[in-house]
């Protein structure tokens, strides 16, 4: 299954060119059949997965820097 650049924006609330500039910098992978370009299923779960990942990343980091912020005041 997939799904068109225009679908994928609709159901995510980006704008095109926000899905334009994921494909551009390499974070959204599509895929040309005959000439349409399509966001396959399983390239949107990758998509997502990745953004969830870094979204517990940025969450971790910005505990670990509330706990120095913590530290360095109660010291």
């Amino acid at each position: 299954e997939s799904s068109t650049v225009s679908n994928f924006a609709k159901r995510h609330s980006f704008s095109l060119s926000t899905v334009y500039r994921l494909i551009a910098d390499g974070d959204l992978t599509i895929t040309k059949i005959r000439g349409l370009s399509r966001i396959l299923d399983e390239d949107e779960r990758m998509w997502l997965e990745s953004v969830k990942a870094a979204n517990k990343k940025t969450s971790k980091q910005k505990f670990t820097t509330l706990v120095v912020l913590l530290k360095l005041h109660l010291a």
